[in-house]
């Protein structure tokens, strides 16, 4: 078993299980990469701090920027590099036996340039990214700043891992994150051209998979990937429809039945019609009657009967 630092609260998930999380897409990678260069992975314009930048400066424009590790450079040269895990540590230590008076006035003095790692590798932006990848995954990096001839940052990899199947076939790995964490997830060939336009960065999914877990690390093999935006109206049990008889135009019936017969799926519909003050009365479709809910065909069913007629039950 292995807990998972993603999604609130933390949950526990074993070997093969079954999952559900939500998340953003970060650091994608497609896997087909033999004459790609870093500098077309690369993240740039680099984002980077001054070695006096205070911790909660540099946590705010992490997470500000959407980034999880921060170069640190003096004179134009780089001297270090900052991970949020860096700051998080830092916040901790800096917690204990203090209030929040205290805490606030010792991280202000705390600096990024006290922090961070000094030793800090590096590669050149017309590097091959199967180089990035060796030299990340050989020294257990996650972070590698792109330094120009000049000795000026240029951007940054973040985890880069590069494997190609035996056909050459597009997959995917990316870190899926929210605010407590992230976890890897891995996209074969075989769902890749499926799910390719969700894989945007920074576009929030909710992903099913199957964990699988080892003595080092834990990720997540998709089995299904869903645009969080809707996700609510695709997924429910029923749609609600609630019209005022006298606002319903005559041929609105005839209309919504087509509708439906144009949408089959396996989302209920129920239908309340009402007259105010008089009557009120409740149809419930039958086994035969479903429909496959999604945002679009929420809204067409509200052009025929009015706008938020519709409620969605789970």
């Amino acid at each position: 078993m292995t807990r998972v630092a993603l999604g609130c609260p933390q949950r526990v998930f074993g070997d093969n299980e079954e999952a559900r999380l939500t998340g953003y897409p970060v650091r994608i990678e497609e896997l087909r990469m033999e004459k790609t260069r870093v500098r077309d992975i690369m993240s740039s314009p680099a984002i980077v701090a001054a070695p006096d930048t205070s911790v909660p400066a540099a946590s705010t424009l992490m997470k500000e920027r959407g980034i999880r590790h921060l170069p640190v450079v003096e004179n134009g040269r780089l001297v270090g590099i900052v991970s949020r895990g860096d700051l998080r540590e830092a916040s901790i230590s800096a917690s204990v036996n203090a209030d929040t008076y205290e805490i606030n006035f010792l991280l202000n003095r705390l600096t990024v340039g006290r922090l961070m790692t000094r030793r800090v590798f590096t590669i050149t932006p017309d590097a091959p990214v199967v180089h990035a990848a060796e030299l990340m995954t050989e020294h257990k990096i996650a972070g590698l700043p792109v330094v120009d001839p000049d000795g000026s940052v240029a951007g940054i990899v973040t985890e880069c891992r590069i494997r190609r199947t035996k056909k050459g076939e597009l997959m995917a790995v990316f870190a899926l994150e929210d605010l407590t964490g992230a976890v890897e997830a891995v996209v074969f060939p075989s769902s890749y051209a499926k799910y390719e336009a969700y894989l945007a960065a920074d576009t929030p999914v909710c992903i099913t998979g199957r964990f699988e877990v080892d003595e080092n690390a834990c990720k997540i093999i998709c089995s299904d990937i869903q645009p969080l935006t809707g996700i609510a109206e695709r997924n429910a049990k029923t749609l609600c429809i609630r019209v005022s008889v006298p606002g319903l135009r005559p041929e609105a019936a005839r209309e919504l039945q087509l509708l439906f017969e144009q949408n089959p799926g396996e989302t209920g519909v129920e239908v309340e019609l009402y007259h105010p003050d008089e009557f009120r009365v409740t149809i419930q479709s039958s086994e035969f009657v479903k429909v496959k809910s999604s945002p679009e065909l929420i809204s067409r069913v509200e052009e025929i009967c009015g706008v938020g007629c519709v409620r969605v039950r789970m």
